[in-house]
């Protein structure tokens, strides 16, 4: 977690100087916790994304929709 980004956001939006552990303090007393994103997988392949969404999507849409009936 960037405490400084933090805290340089907290000044300029209301200007209150805050320390680093300060700004944790105040982010753990609100119930914040730190979250990462989740990486995003090295072979992953956009165009074999796309045409499973545009081809292969819509006919298992279509099968669930029959099985409904």
């Amino acid at each position: 977690m960037d405490l400084a980004r933090i805290a340089q956001l907290i000044e300029q939006r209301f200007a209150v100087r805050l320390t680093q552990p300060s700004v944790w303090r105040l982010l753990r007393a609100l119930g914040w916790s730190v979250q990462r994103p989740t990486g995003q997988a090295r072979q992953r392949d956009e165009k074999a994304i796309r045409t499973w969404k545009a081809k292969r999507w819509p006919e298992l849409k279509k099968s669930l929709r029959d099985r409904a009936e």
